[in-house]
Protein backbone atom coordinates (compact mmCIF):
# COMPACT_ATOMS: atom_id res chain seq x y z
CA UNK A 1 0.00 0.00 0.00
CA UNK A 2 1.19 3.10 -0.72
CA UNK A 3 0.65 6.18 1.29
CA UNK A 4 0.19 9.85 -0.05
CA UNK A 5 -1.47 13.04 1.31
CA UNK A 6 -3.50 13.83 -1.48
CA UNK A 7 -5.15 10.33 -1.55
CA UNK A 8 -5.27 11.09 2.36
CA UNK A 9 -7.30 14.26 1.66
CA UNK A 10 -9.80 12.27 -0.60
CA UNK A 11 -10.34 9.50 2.03
CA UNK A 12 -10.98 11.65 4.52
CA UNK A 13 -13.54 13.62 2.47
CA UNK A 14 -15.61 10.51 1.33
CA UNK A 15 -15.24 9.75 5.44
CA UNK A 16 -16.86 13.21 6.35
CA UNK A 17 -18.84 14.04 3.83
CA UNK A 18 -21.91 12.80 5.44
CA UNK A 19 -21.73 14.28 8.92
CA UNK A 20 -19.74 17.60 7.62
CA UNK A 21 -20.81 18.70 4.49
CA UNK A 22 -18.29 20.73 3.62
CA UNK A 23 -16.12 21.50 0.17
CA UNK A 24 -12.84 19.99 1.04
CA UNK A 25 -9.55 21.32 -0.40
CA UNK A 26 -5.81 19.20 -0.71
CA UNK A 27 -4.12 22.28 0.99
CA UNK A 28 -4.61 25.99 1.59
CA UNK A 29 -5.86 28.26 -0.74
CA UNK A 30 -6.34 32.21 -1.21
CA UNK A 31 -8.53 32.54 -3.26
CA UNK A 32 -11.85 30.88 -4.98
CA UNK A 33 -12.58 29.17 -1.82
CA UNK A 34 -16.30 27.90 -1.03
CA UNK A 35 -17.14 28.62 2.68
CA UNK A 36 -17.74 26.64 4.42
CA UNK A 37 -15.06 24.39 3.86
CA UNK A 38 -11.78 22.09 5.58
CA UNK A 39 -8.57 21.44 4.14
CA UNK A 40 -5.73 19.52 5.45
CA UNK A 41 -2.11 20.18 5.98
CA UNK A 42 1.00 18.12 7.18
CA UNK A 43 2.67 19.64 10.13
CA UNK A 44 5.34 17.13 10.69
CA UNK A 45 6.73 14.08 10.34
CA UNK A 46 8.78 11.76 12.47
CA UNK A 47 10.43 8.03 11.47
CA UNK A 48 12.17 5.65 14.85
CA UNK A 49 14.08 2.69 14.15
CA UNK A 50 12.02 -0.28 16.12
CA UNK A 51 13.15 -3.95 16.16
CA UNK A 52 13.22 -6.61 13.50
CA UNK A 53 14.72 -3.53 10.70
CA UNK A 54 11.14 -2.46 10.88
CA UNK A 55 10.17 1.40 10.90
CA UNK A 56 7.53 3.36 13.07
CA UNK A 57 6.27 6.91 10.72
CA UNK A 58 3.69 9.01 12.98
CA UNK A 59 2.92 12.46 11.08
CA UNK A 60 0.90 15.12 12.51
CA UNK A 61 -1.76 16.91 10.61
CA UNK A 62 -3.86 20.08 10.96
CA UNK A 63 -7.43 19.62 9.67
CA UNK A 64 -8.40 23.59 8.82
CA UNK A 65 -12.43 23.85 8.95
CA UNK A 66 -13.35 27.60 7.91
CA UNK A 67 -16.79 29.47 7.47
CA UNK A 68 -17.76 32.56 6.72
CA UNK A 69 -16.09 35.52 9.15
CA UNK A 70 -19.10 37.69 9.32
CA UNK A 71 -21.68 35.01 10.99
CA UNK A 72 -22.96 36.12 14.60
CA UNK A 73 -22.96 32.55 15.20
CA UNK A 74 -19.39 31.28 14.38
CA UNK A 75 -17.84 30.49 17.80
CA UNK A 76 -20.85 27.83 17.70
CA UNK A 77 -20.47 26.07 14.22
CA UNK A 78 -16.97 26.28 15.14
CA UNK A 79 -17.69 24.30 18.36
CA UNK A 80 -20.33 21.76 16.59
CA UNK A 81 -17.70 21.07 13.66
CA UNK A 82 -15.66 19.94 16.55
CA UNK A 83 -18.03 17.54 18.12
CA UNK A 84 -18.88 16.25 14.97
CA UNK A 85 -14.95 15.91 14.17
CA UNK A 86 -14.38 13.84 17.75
CA UNK A 87 -17.04 11.61 17.01
CA UNK A 88 -16.31 10.69 14.14
CA UNK A 89 -12.19 10.83 13.76
CA UNK A 90 -11.11 8.06 15.81
CA UNK A 91 -10.47 5.56 12.73
CA UNK A 92 -11.39 5.97 9.07
CA UNK A 93 -10.89 4.19 6.14
CA UNK A 94 -7.79 5.03 3.75
CA UNK A 95 -7.67 3.93 0.08
CA UNK A 96 -4.99 4.32 -2.41
CA UNK A 97 -6.97 3.46 -5.43
CA UNK A 98 -5.61 -0.51 -4.79
CA UNK A 99 -5.87 -1.40 -1.48
CA UNK A 100 -8.28 -0.20 1.33
CA UNK A 101 -7.48 -0.18 5.19
CA UNK A 102 -8.66 1.35 8.66
CA UNK A 103 -6.54 3.97 9.93
CA UNK A 104 -6.94 4.84 13.89
CA UNK A 105 -5.86 8.50 14.84
CA UNK A 106 -4.02 9.36 17.94
CA UNK A 107 -3.55 12.58 19.89
CA UNK A 108 -6.47 14.48 18.37
CA UNK A 109 -7.07 18.17 19.98
CA UNK A 110 -9.20 21.07 18.64
CA UNK A 111 -8.38 24.75 18.57
CA UNK A 112 -10.50 27.52 17.73
CA UNK A 113 -8.73 30.86 16.63
CA UNK A 114 -10.10 33.84 14.94
CA UNK A 115 -9.09 32.16 11.41
CA UNK A 116 -10.89 29.14 12.31
CA UNK A 117 -11.11 25.59 13.74
CA UNK A 118 -7.84 23.35 13.73
CA UNK A 119 -8.25 19.94 14.41
CA UNK A 120 -4.61 18.29 15.03
CA UNK A 121 -4.27 14.62 14.41
CA UNK A 122 -1.65 12.03 14.49
CA UNK A 123 -1.12 8.72 12.35
CA UNK A 124 1.04 5.69 12.93
CA UNK A 125 2.27 3.52 11.21
CA UNK A 126 4.89 0.98 10.47
CA UNK A 127 6.57 0.27 7.29
CA UNK A 128 9.50 -1.68 6.10
CA UNK A 129 11.97 -0.31 3.66
CA UNK A 130 13.03 -1.42 0.71
CA UNK A 131 16.14 -3.08 0.36
CA UNK A 132 18.27 -6.02 -1.27
CA UNK A 133 20.54 -6.97 1.51
CA UNK A 134 22.17 -9.86 1.58
CA UNK A 135 23.21 -10.94 5.21
CA UNK A 136 25.93 -13.26 4.58
CA UNK A 137 28.31 -13.14 1.76
CA UNK A 138 31.24 -14.81 2.60
CA UNK A 139 31.54 -17.44 5.19
CA UNK A 140 35.20 -18.35 6.42
CA UNK A 141 35.71 -21.15 9.06
CA UNK A 142 39.26 -21.68 10.51
CA UNK A 143 39.97 -24.72 12.84
CA UNK A 144 42.25 -24.75 15.22
CA UNK A 145 43.80 -27.46 17.47
CA UNK A 146 45.26 -26.57 20.69
CA UNK A 147 48.52 -28.18 21.97
CA UNK A 148 48.40 -31.46 22.80
CA UNK A 149 45.10 -32.48 21.62
CA UNK A 150 44.96 -35.14 19.13
CA UNK A 151 42.18 -35.22 16.71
Amino acid sequence: MTFKISTLAESLASHLAPVLPVTFYQDPRQQKTDLPCAFIQLISSDVKYRMGGRLLRELRFDLTYLDNYNLPDLQRRYQAASEVLDLNMEKFSYSDGEDTTLLRTHDRSAQIDLDGLHYKFSLRFFMTPYEDEQFMRQCTLEVRLRYGEKS
